[in-house]
């Protein structure tokens, strides 16, 4: 009976409820929450999400680690895990939202790589899991490339870790630094965690506050000489690390003061190692990486096209090209200086130095008084470069009168020639002799041998040429001497030479000689005997010997002959 009237009053409370506007009382509603999967490389931060139609506790347990966070009220909450710091001795120090809790004691290191459980609960029951994998730390890598000496100016610099040159850039096949530039040693994070602490721009001093220590060593010292170690503070460090994973930095070695010495190569290895006291990721004391560079001279060298002697012929273009072991991309200054000129003149042009180490300037002389000579230089490496530019000027003349063949030749007269040269002679557009080389002369005499035999007076054009290659040969493409612009050559009239010709009589027939034939007969009698002087008389007749006797005839008869026949 009990339970009859208590219906009706249990009746009428729902009315005066219903009727007051306030719900009525029901069974508690079905707690839910949700969680997901997530991934970590060890010493990252990672996000997770967590639903909760109440209030609820995350767990993330797993290989000796857990840690409690508590949420109020319902709805979704997001914390930040930073695994770097998860050696820490609080849940704060790691854990940023809800109301974290370290449940057993703090790691001694950055927790490990491996999977772990994420456990939701409401009102003590589980309503969720999920798992967070953190992954191993991958391998830093590192090489060496170098940044040009003035890159830090007035301004300051920029982007260093962007503006570096690696050697692979370069690509010239070593890892030669030039003294006086930056040695770079670039490091990239790859997952490794090394930029877990980090979110930007990174200081020597803050990588060495994470256990980071770094140097460069000689490895060849000179004899005689201990090494040389250049510690973290001589380096200068540009980076772009955080906790993404795919940050790096750069190591820079300012190489302005070392100096090169012979007895060595000028080797030297840049270390980066850790200090595991000072960083969660590492269990023991261990180098990260090396990597070698090897200082250089600065070399610069020059040459022209088509020579630094210009003679007229050449023009007055002169193409400079140069090579280098300098950064590509280095700005250097070609420059020619005429300080004798009326006015002085100063040619300059800046030229980049490309990939393979190549430049090239251009230079045009056009407005230089010849001849001159000057010098042309690389600026900053004179000593390497210093040459001279040498503008030659062509001079000649010649005279050449009209005249007559004399033995197959001509003459031509008061020749002048700057430099080695060619006579020649030329008719109706065609060569009939020359003469030469010629070596340099002042109003010299030149004798010419022709060709070939002139038909009559013709007019005969003789032109000084130039042996511009120097092959001792007049070759089709050897300029003529200029004076003025124009040709040194002048034409003159040019006769044959008159053959001797034989003496003919009125009648036109020849004279032949008179000839006269004497014969002469001589008697052979004995000689008359000599007469006695008598010293009291004046003598008496002496016969002539024979021999006196026949020259005694041929004298009359060559006289005879000589007054002619008819005088006989």
């Amino acid at each position: 009976m009990a339970h009859t009237r208590s219906a009706p009053v249990v009746a009428a409370l729902v009315v005066v409820a219903v009727l007051a506007g306030v719900a009525p009382v029901t069974a508690d509603a079905q707690a839910s929450a949700s969680v997901g999967d997530y991934t970590v490389t060890r010493g990252e931060t990672v996000s997770i999400s967590v639903g909760h139609s109440g209030p609820a506790n995350l767990t993330i347990s797993g290989g000796g680690f857990e840690v409690l966070v508590g949420f109020g009220g319902s709805g979704t909450d997001t914390i930040e895990f930073d695994t770097y710091n998860s050696d820490a001795e609080t849940a704060g120090a790691f854990i940023s939202g809800g109301a974290p809790d370290l449940q057993g004691p703090p790691l001694d290191e950055a927790v490990q790589p491996g999977e772990y459980v994420l456990e939701v609960t409401v009102d003590g029951e589980t309503e969720a899991f999920g798992t967070l994998t953190v992954e191993p730390n991958g391998e830093m890598t590192s090489e060496t490339g170098a940044l040009p000496g003035d890159y830090f100016g007035e301004d300051g610099g920029g982007n260093a870790l962007g503006a570096v040159q690696t050697h692979a850039e370069i690509g010239r096949g070593n890892d030669n630094v030039v003294r006086g530039d930056y040695a770079a040693f670039v490091v990239a994070e790859n997952d490794s965690g090394l930029g877990a602490p980090f979110d930007g721009d990174v200081s020597v001093d803050a990588l060495a506050g994470e256990g980071f220590e770094m140097r460069v060593e000689e490895l060849d010292p000179e004899p005689n000489t201990n090494a040389k170690t250049y510690s973290g503070d001589d380096l200068r460090v540009d980076a772009a690390l955080g906790g993404s994973g795919d940050g790096e930095f750069v190591a820079l070695w300012d190489t302005s003061d070392v100096a090169l010495g012979p007895g060595s190569n000028h080797t030297y290895e840049f270390e980066l190692a850790v200090d595991e006291t000072e960083n969660p990721l590492f269990s023991e004391n261990q180098t990260l990486l090396t990597e070698r560079v090897t200082l250089v001279e600065p070399s610069v060298s020059i040459t022209a096209d088509p020579g630094y002697t210009l003679a007229p012929w050449d023009g007055d273009q002169m193409e400079i090209s140069g090579e280098t072991n300098l950064l590509p991309g280095t700005t250097l200054n070609v420059r020619a200086l005429h300080e004798d000129g009326d006015p002085p003149r100063l040619w300059q042009s800046d030229v980049q130095v490309s990939g393979d180490g190549a430049f090239g300037a251009s230079f045009d002389f056009s407005n230089a008084e010849r001849p001159a000579t000057f010098p042309l230089w690389v600026q900053n490496y004179e000593d390497e470069t210093r040459t001279t530019v040498r503008l030659t000027a062509a001079e000649a003349s010649l005279l050449f009168p009209s005249q007559v063949v004399q033995n197959g030749s001509v003459t031509v007269e008061r020749v002048t020639m700057s430099r080695t040269g060619f006579l020649e002679l030329t008719a109706d557009n065609e060569t009939i002799g020359t003469a030469g080389p010629l070596s340099q002369m002042t109003n010299g005499s030149v004798d010419v041998t022709l060709n070939e035999s002139l038909d009559g007076p013709t007019n005969v054009t003789a032109r000084a040429v130039v042996d511009a290659n120097g092959n001792g040969e007049l070759d089709a493409d050897d300029p003529a001497y200029e004076s003025s612009g124009s040709p040194v050559a002048e034409t003159a009239l040019v006769e044959p030479s008159t053959p001797a010709e034989p003496t003919t009589t009125a009648a036109n027939e020849t004279q032949a000689p008179t000839t006269t034939e004497v014969s002469l007969q001589v008697n052979e009698e004995p000689p008359l005997a000599p007469v006695a002087s008598n010293d009291n008389s004046s003598g008496g007749f002496v016969p002539l010997s024979p021999a006196t006797t026949l020259m005694a005839v041929v004298a009359a008869l060559l006289l005879a002959a000589r007054r002619g026949p008819d005088r006989l």
